[in-house]
């Protein structure tokens, strides 16, 4: 379980005995917090069709908005906030390989960023370098695809945006004017504001719309062609997500935020981890700095970026780091399926059923989940009592080595649980945590599209009872009613962020939630993510087991094997700090001609908050 990022460059320099402080002001604020108190946000998928343009944009305009971490925060009191939105929203920023090619950054300069990073989360499984005897590539797929579980209805063939053009037996896929190719994703940009000001969001995204800035929005124009609005420009920040359970409750802590918080020794033990798992320039839980980008500092003359020499790379080097308080942020957008969720919830309560009368729903999602629905844990020892005033709704502080390390309250292949595994993976639970937080990840991802009116687990009327179909309907009419919300568009705009996208993300996406034989199991893959291949699921009720496998057929004769979560479009990008970010808007020259300017569209965006999500 040890990390295996395949890097063929420098090895990694030994950090100093005292860690450097983090340089909070030259640190996006998205890497510190999730904006907790700008609910409103707009997700926008950018090409660069003028890098010129581009640039004067990110210089003149663009840089002023983008927030970091101690405008927005009293880094001493985790309650204060220093500035409010006001009618300017906020912004947070992200490349792809290809929008660091247009503005100007070489090739030899590209080969020093993560390898995982400049290969992309799809790549064209054509191109020599993931040719091979592999089956996966043989099939049309990348070796990234079997990594990261997007198989079957998950091919990036299949993909809005991020995606490739070869379909799964190798054929090309038919021209799509709707699809956004993985080479047509440039930047991400993330626009926040109070959740009673999305109009601030709406005016931005009309004036990026109607001025040439040298990008364009190619989700947007196909939306509006078909008389959409485009779901992307629609996230929210809310706690909970559309299969009814509160979210983003694991988060790791920075050390410099222990004793501010006043959490307790405990939840610092299983939560605090090193900033060099989040933020290049540091050191991380394996006493080692993360490599860093670096640009040959003859094409940069003045850029105020350090030397590597001083920033963790080897004696005299003098290249200019430019990785230095930046990070690799993650992007993938998920479709939740709520009718298929609501399907496997209830088979799976089925098979429970023989143990417990009357058949327990919220229990049987709880236990696919590995949380309860208020984010409750499925253990006895969960630490210290709930705290009104804690930043998270329930407490966090626990582990699985002492309490079920059998996996008899919390199933070891839930989602959960496979997802940060803790102290269980390891006969010594110290060392256990200690791989586990090797592996952990920032999460800042928020909800786009309307809540179900009719299925769901939330307590949104405050009656504490579960979205329940008419009990009347027929099995026909039942299945109708969940092809109808899975019809639905709805999902996670899911946001990760670490330095090491290989020996963190894909790692947790590949030897955890994809493994069939995570914690000794057999055959069974994450009944959340995984796509619908023949995948199996323990609900553990002691003292039997039950076992659900997803190719059965339900009460209609239909496989219920369909994915509760599907891919939309994703990419690997990069989250430069402030002097990166000012060196990238200061170049004077790109190494790319410039191209067509993009087509106009029309601009349709609502002044209003959508009524419910």
């Amino acid at each position: 379980m040890t990390r295996n990022t395949g890097r063929k460059t420098c090895p990694l320099k030994t950090c100093p005995l005292t860690p450097e402080p983090v340089d909070w002001e030259n640190v996006q604020s998205l890497i510190r917090r999730p904006f907790r108190h700008w609910e409103a946000s707009a997700h926008m998928i950018l090409t660069i069709h003028d890098p010129a343009k581009a640039r004067d944009w990110l210089r003149d305009e663009l840089i002023d908005r983008v927030r970091f971490a101690n405008e927005i925060y009293d880094l001493e009191s985790p309650d204060h906030f220093g500035d409010k939105a006001g009618d300017v929203p906020h912004v947070a920023i992200a490349f792809t390989v290809t929008g660091l090619r247009k503005l100007g950054i070489s090739e030899d300069d590209l080969e020093t960023f993560d390898p995982a990073f400049v290969e992309g989360m799809a790549p064209d499984p054509k191109t020599p370098d993931t040719a091979g005897s592999n089956p996966i590539r043989q099939h049309g797929s990348t070796r990234r695809a079997g990594i990261l579980g997007d198989l079957h209805e998950n091919h990036a063939s299949n993909w809005t945006w991020g995606g490739i053009d070869t379909l799964p037996d190798g054929r090309d896929a038919p021209d799509d004017p709707d699809r956004i190719l993985c080479d047509q994703v440039d930047l991400l940009l993330m626009v926040f504001a109070e959740k009673d000001n999305r109009t601030a969001i709406c005016d931005f995204i009309r004036d990026l719309h109607t001025t040439d800035r040298g990008v364009h929005d190619p989700l947007a124009r196909v939306a509006w062609q078909r008389g959409d609005c485009p779901l992307h420009h629609q996230t929210n920040l809310t706690e909970r997500e559309h299969f009814g359970f509160l979210d983003g409750l694991s988060q790791p802590i920075f050390p410099d935020r222990a004793d501010a918080r006043k959490v307790s020794a405990r939840w610092r033990e299983f939560h605090e981890v090193r900033v060099g798992e989040f933020i290049l320039g540091y050191c991380n839980e394996r006493n080692e700095m993360p490599e860093s980008p670096s640009l040959t500092p003859e094409a940069y003359q003045g850029a105020d970026l350090p030397r590597r020499a001083e920033t963790g790379g080897a004696p005299g080097d003098m290249r200019l780091d430019f990785g230095k308080n930046g990070t690799y942020l993650v992007a993938r957008q998920l479709h939740q399926n709520v009718g298929t969720f609501d399907g496997l919830v209830a088979r799976a309560a089925e098979l429970i059923k023989a143990d417990h009368e009357p058949a327990p729903i919220p229990e049987a999602a709880g236990l696919l989940m590995g949380r309860g629905l208020d984010g409750e844990p499925l253990v006895p020892d969960h630490g210290d009592p709930k705290d009104a005033k804690a930043e998270y709704p329930t407490y966090n502080d626990y582990g699985f080595h002492q309490t079920d390390p059998s996996g008899l309250l919390c199933p070891i292949g839930s989602h959960v649980r496979r997802a940060n595994p803790r102290d269980s993976l390891e006969p010594n639970p110290d060392a256990a945590l200690s791989m586990a937080k090797q592996h952990r990840i920032l999460r800042r991802s928020r909800i786009y599209g309307d809540r179900s009116k009719r299925l769901g687990f939330w307590d949104e009327d405050g009656d504490g009872r579960r979205r329940m179909p008419d009990p009347t309907l027929s099995p026909d009419e039942r299945k109708q009613l969940r092809d109808a919300e899975d019809a639905e568009e709805r999902g996670l705009f899911f946001i990760c962020l670490n330095t090491d996208i290989a020996g963190q993300f894909e790692f947790i996406q590949d030897t955890w939630l994809n493994n069939p034989n995570f914690g000794d199991l057999e055959g069974e893959r994450d009944a959340i993510l995984a796509a619908s291949i023949d995948t199996k699921v323990s609900l553990t009720s002691m003292p039997f087991t039950r076992w659900m496998d997803r190719n059965e057929k339900d009460d209609r004769g239909d496989y219920i094997g369909k994915p509760v979560v599907e891919m939309r479009g994703g990419a690997y990008f990069f989250l430069p700090g402030r002097h990166a970010l000012q060196t990238l808007a200061d170049a004077s020259t790109s190494l790319r001609p410039r191209e067509p300017d993009a087509p106009a569209f029309p601009i349709q965006i609502p002044n209003e908050e959508p009524t419910d999500g």
